[in-house]
């Protein structure tokens, strides 16, 4: 171990410059430091980080009004930093306040998605042009919302029926292709974007903020987009939208798409969907569209299908013999 311990905060500096060094997302960055700072409001910036023990973690895992999904990311952000923290030698190789917590369990629930019937109302009855691209782009390409804003005019190219995405959480920069109603919608805003900033130029955001006073500027994102989804969910009636977004509308297009590619008999279905999503294996993507998927798939095409029975008004072909 170092004979000068870093404190919690000289040691959530150093884990937060090497995460960025290995290449991830201010996001994932943050998402995986968000339990310390937490951390730090029961033994402050200044303790030595190998002072830290397993009652102070569980004070923050059994802090007031918390799921048990949100202490389970928590203690996943534990165990990273201190496993950073060990491989640093800025504690003994053993030390580890997690020993005594364990992961909680959390019941199974089916995120909502926008039904089938819904879509074309919730797009349609869209009460900006800027709402209805959002919806149209998070359902049709999959994506999530901070990919969706990082969209440039030059990034969406017609002729080829093309759009390149960005994808933040592997770096990559994906060709992805334009089904019918996205081409169709994407010449809709195209041509409204032009009377609103004048000639496009390949660096304007596609989906642009204003000003502050009504007016786009393109050379900015969209903001608060959260709040755009809900108020489109809300329109179609649904009551409750808290923690709805983009991953709604990346749910609900997934969700369609894999429907409607099995109803065609399109092979290796699951497998598009996986690429559209840009997960890594195919257990994510499952997991991702729920675990009645399969149910539902099984119930479409078992219900009403004849199994064992023969059909009366046919006459077996040996009996006609």
């Amino acid at each position: 171990m170092r004979d000068m311990i870093p404190t919690l905060m000289e040691a959530k500096r150093d884990f937060v410059e090497w995460r960025y060094s290995q290449g991830y997302s201010p996001k994932t960055v943050e998402n995986d430091t968000s339990a310390i700072k937490h951390l730090a409001t029961v033994v402050g910036w200044n303790l030595p980080v190998s002072e830290i023990h397993g009652g102070h973690i569980q004070e923050v895992l059994d802090a007031r009004r918390i799921s048990p999904s949100t202490a389970n990311l928590r203690r996943a952000c534990f165990s990273k930093f201190f496993k950073y923290c060990r491989a640093m030698r800025y504690v003994n190789p053993d030390f580890d306040p997690l020993i005594n917590t364990r992961k909680r369990p959390t019941p199974k629930k089916e995120r909502r998605r926008v039904h089938p019937s819904d879509v074309n109302t919730l797009i349609n009855g869209s009460e900006s042009q800027i709402e209805r691209i959002i919806l149209a782009l998070g359902m049709n390409l999959l994506l999530r919302i901070s990919e969706v804003l990082d969209l440039r005019v030059g990034d969406v190219d017609l002729s080829s029926k093309r759009v390149n995405v960005r994808i933040f959480k592997t770096g990559d920069i994906d060709s992805m292709p334009m089904m019918f109603e996205l081409e169709q919608e994407l010449r809709r805003h195209l041509i409204w974007l032009t009377t609103q900033v004048g000639e496009l130029k390949p660096d304007y955001h596609l989906v642009p903020g204003t000003n502050g006073h009504g007016k786009f500027v393109p050379s900015k994102a969209a903001r608060r987009p959260a709040d755009i989804i809900k108020k489109g969910l809300t329109r179609i009636g649904w009551e409750d939208v808290r923690g709805e977004g983009g991953h709604t509308l990346r749910r609900t297009g997934a969700r369609l798409l894999l429907m409607r590619l099995e109803d065609e008999g399109i092979d290796r279905a699951m497998r598009i969907v996986q690429y559209l999503l840009h997960h890594k294996n195919m257990a994510q993507t499952e997991h991702y569209l729920g675990i009645t998927v399969d149910r539902q798939y099984r119930d479409r095409v078992l219900t009403g299908m004849r199994f064992y029975s023969e059909d009366e008004n046919v006459i077996p072909l040996r009996k006609a013999e």
